[in-house]
């Protein structure tokens, strides 16, 4: 057997994570129950913060199933932890390009919209993957929403554009590719999305059924 495959049966994959979890805390509710070999939490690149899910290995298959039946249910800052086994590995899983997936562009934003009121207007459509980032302007702000599916942001799209926030018309589309004049949401880019969030046990809608 290879040392993928161990590392495959000796992992779990941790998720709905809280933003004020980290590393320690992690590693210090994990090892009351078994000696840990690492923990891992994918950060976003530009604001260094995790995406709300990520990983712990652990020396043996023996303490990987004990600690996978005994924290099922477990809640951290009142969110249930969800604990699954890394089944497919976490070495075969790459990150998600952070220029791949739903990014919505949000336009002629009043100069006093920041992020937490971008957040709470938006997050009646769906979760986001990271938090949406607001670009300050001369006139106006601008602003990008990170959604979780292409269901989300396409929702967004439709409900939101055109409408009045903080007296200003906003105006929303889905935003261009980093050095590319095409916009996401291409037919391309929502399958190759899907894959990377299979690949990446990101697909809440498999957990819960």
């Amino acid at each position: 057997m290879d040392a993928k495959q161990n590392d495959k049966e000796v992992s779990l994959y941790l998720g709905n994570l809280d933003p004020k979890v980290d590393e320690t805390l992690l590693y210090e509710l994990f090892v009351q129950f078994a000696p840990v070999k690492s923990i891992r939490l994918p950060k976003d690149k530009v604001l260094r913060r995790h995406q709300g899910y990520g990983f712990v290995e652990f020396f043996n298959v023996k303490d990987c199933e004990y600690v996978l039946n005994i924290c099922s249910g477990l809640s951290l800052y009142d969110k249930v932890l969800r604990v699954k086994k890394l089944i497919g590995g976490q070495a075969d899983a790459p990150e998600i390009d952070e220029d791949i997936g739903p990014v919505v562009y949000v336009g002629n934003l009043d100069k006093l919209v920041d992020s937490g009121s971008i957040s709470s207007t938006f997050a009646n459509f769906g979760t986001f993957r990271k938090p949406p980032q607001v670009v300050p302007g001369e006139k106006s702000n601008h602003a990008f929403i990170y959604y979780t599916d292409f269901e989300s942001s396409d929702e967004a799209i439709k409900e939101m554009n055109g409408k009045i926030i903080m007296n200003r018309p906003i105006k929303m589309d889905y935003a261009y590719k980093k050095d590319s004049k095409e916009k996401h949401g291409d037919r391309t880019e929502r399958l190759l999305y899907e894959k990377a969030r299979e690949n990446n046990f990101e697909l809440e809608q498999l957990k819960k059924r």
